[in-house]
């Protein structure tokens, strides 16, 4: 008499790991696109709260920040975080939640902020999301 044999073959293994990569690929798109989401969110709050700050600097200073060029917003040392900071209009300036990639103003691909004002009495406030 024979012993059954104990174990998978080829094919229930070669299934199983089919199907966990699968459900690992579906996991991790939805995860994924819940993720950029929350980020598109987070800029939408973001852009919201520079508008607010730069209404309360206009009001105080009589124009908004004065920058040479168009800047990326670092939140540190570039001409919109200063002023904004120097003015009390806001303590902390945002910054994009994908910013430590860096990037470029224009670029489709960069996930930054980007401020622009050459005369202080307009503003641009440039920014990209996520999901479209």
């Amino acid at each position: 008499m024979t012993q059954p044999q104990k174990g998978m073959t080829a094919l229930e293994i070669m299934t199983s790991v089919a199907l966990v990569l699968i459900v690992g690929a579906l996991f991790f798109f939805v995860f994924w696109k819940v993720s950029a989401k929350s980020r598109d969110i987070q800029r939408e709050q973001d852009i919201k709260q520079m508008q607010n700050a730069l209404n309360l600097y206009i009001i105080n200073a009589g124009r908004f920040p004065i920058c040479d060029n168009e800047i990326i917003v670092n939140g540190v040392d570039d001409c919109l975080s200063v002023e904004l900071k120097r003015m009390g209009a806001l303590v902390g300036v945002p910054t994009d939640p994908l910013s430590k990639k860096g990037g470029q103003c224009g670029d489709l691909n960069s996930h930054i902020y980007c401020y622009e004002s050459l005369d202080g009495l307009n503003y641009v406030l440039k920014y990209n999301v996520e999901t479209g």
